[in-house]
């Protein structure tokens, strides 16, 4: 995770590529920080809510970060790292990717680095502004099964 500036009310925002068009192929996600102050941000993402399920569980997703560098020819570095997340955030992202005409989402288990308490605090007394800013909020309770089912009867 690259630190967030909290007195910008900095988040992470994730760019959801799309899926291939020959092979399924890993998720794959580019991070990157965004102001909540900034005027142009309710219309750049989406919340992703999801049942978190198991977290025993994991798939592995290519999380990419490209960031300014001085000895980069285009001034930009680019890295890419495996990361673990539950299955459950796997298997929406994978679902979402296609299916979204504006694959720029907000989730929280990756957004927010989980396992960093100075963080996750006050990430967590944004939350309530990362919904409101918005410009959607999407659902996902899983793959349908009886009690999913259930919701919708």
């Amino acid at each position: 995770y690259r630190p967030l500036d909290s007195s910008r009310k900095e988040i992470r925002i994730l760019y959801l590529e799309p899926e291939p068009l020959h092979s399924p192929k890993d998720v794959v996600v580019h991070v990157f920080n965004a102001s909540l102050l900034e005027p142009n941000i309710p219309r750049l993402y989406g919340c992703l809510s999801y049942y978190w399920g198991d977290p025993k569980i994991t798939k592995a997703i290519q999380v990419m970060y490209t960031e300014k560098s001085e000895s980069e020819n285009n001034g930009l570095l680019t890295t890419q790292t495996e990361f673990r997340v539950n299955a459950n955030l796997e298997a929406a992202l994978r679902v979402f990717r296609s299916k979204l005409n504006r694959p720029v989402m907000w989730a929280d288990a990756l957004c927010i680095n989980q396992s960093d308490i100075d963080e996750r605090s006050p990430q967590v007394g944004l939350m309530a502004e990362i919904y409101a800013q918005a410009v959607q909020t999407i659902v996902r309770l899983g793959d349908a099964d009886g009690t999913t089912k259930t919701v919708f009867d």
